[in-house]
């Protein structure tokens, strides 16, 4: 295990902007949200092109000094403040991955950041030289593949509900739905392997009216007991698009399921999964024991709850905390992400993995949730 982080300073915790931290683990790196802002100064440009620059770069370094290679870069995940900000992703993009042929999946996450960060980029590295993958009759408009295999792992870059036969959008939306799984099990073929290998799914939603409707979609192409990990959000989407899938998994296969006694979640969905040594977990939060209701004490009580089931959690993997390679932590409010990511150092000490939090629209009385990302031992 090699940990590397650049800390900017109390004031950027405060306000969200968790360390810029890679960790190495086995044949793997991975990346916290890396923002454009000076490791030296703790200064950062208020010109956005500067700044998303700046983030790649940065992303670029911590690569570099991890002895990671560009070309084992799997997935790279971009989160911008605003729509606007898109237009600045494809210069340091085409930089950093000019071979159109082989580039990794790239997925942009609009979403609240901490004030002054325009940017987030976060990079997943399997050792081993990717592959792009892609899927027939559909193409982004933006110089991206569809997803990107390396080794055995799959990760997608954004996948929704077009028809490969005409590109279009379905207009009913339950047809969209059904057509974002179908495009995900054919991502996987492409890649080599079917949908029994999906490990991980990350559902955007236009209206969360439409997540019976999801999981319908999701019981249909996963009926038996082992299914893949899910979490979805509410997400603005362009007009017409219902659903958006950005998902992650194995060509030789899911593996396990994994469940902690009097820990339960509304929906049919595992607590967490495995594709040979990735494991991925659904949302975890500070839940009173057996009931479905988060714990009244406050946002580290609910942390604290949260950490004792990630650690029965990656226990019954047959892992340990030092195996949790990347910590999502959605929060209700940012303002709770510095005494969440001091409870996180406390429990988890020199094993802290790279933490990424996020604003979300979490259920009531539900102040923070975790997923986790591990690799566990073969």
């Amino acid at each position: 295990m090699h940990v590397i982080s650049h800390h900017f300073g109390e004031e950027w915790l405060s306000k969200g902007q968790a360390p810029a931290c890679i960790k190495t683990r086995g044949g793997t790196t991975w990346t916290s949200g890396i923002p454009g802002i000076d490791f030296a100064t703790g200064r950062v440009s208020a010109d956005p092109a500067d700044q998303m620059r700046a983030a790649f770069d940065n992303c670029a370094l911590l690569l570099r000094e991890a002895g990671c290679p560009l070309n084992s870069v799997a997935l790279i995940d971009v989160t911008i403040s605003s729509r606007e900000l898109r237009s600045h992703i494809d210069g340091p993009w085409l930089d950093l991955f000019p071979d159109s042929t082989n580039r990794p999946a790239r997925k942009t996450n609009q979403r609240l950041l901490p004030e002054g960060v325009f940017a987030q980029v976060q990079a997943i590295c399997i050792e081993g030289e990717r592959q792009s993958v892609e899927i027939e009759g559909l193409r982004h408009r933006a110089p991206i593949p569809m997803g990107a295999c390396a080794g055995p792992y799959v990760f997608s870059s954004v996948i929704g509900g077009e028809d490969p036969a005409s590109g279009d959008l379905p207009t009913d939306p339950t047809d969209q739905i059904e057509q974002a799984f179908t495009n995900c099990a054919r991502l996987m073929r492409a890649a080599g392997g079917d949908e029994t290998g999906i490990n991980h799914m990350w559902v955007f939603i236009a209206d969360y009216g439409l997540s019976d409707a999801v999981l319908d979609a999701y019981l249909r192409m996963f009926p038996d007991d082992s299914k893949p990990a899910r979490k979805i959000l509410p997400y603005a989407l362009p007009e017409g698009c219902v659903i958006q899938i950005q998902m992650s998994g194995s060509i030789e296969g899911r593996t396990a399921n994994y469940e902690v006694p009097l820990f339960a979640h509304h929906d049919p969905i595992p607590l967490a999964s495995r594709a040979g040594q990735l494991f991925q977990s659904s949302g975890i939060h500070g839940q009173v024991p057996g009931t479905l209701s988060p714990d009244p004490g406050g946002a580290l009580r609910q942390t604290e709850l949260s950490l004792e089931t990630v650690g029965r959690l990656m226990e019954r993997a047959g892992g340990q905390l030092d195996d949790i390679t990347g910590l999502t932590v959605l929060v209700d409010n940012l303002s709770d992400a510095a005494p969440i990511y001091g409870t996180i150092g406390e429990r988890l000490g020199r094993s802290a993995p790279p933490v990424n939090f996020a604003q979300a629209a979490l259920p009531p009385d539900m102040l923070m949730q975790f997923h986790v990302t591990g690799w566990l031992p073969e």
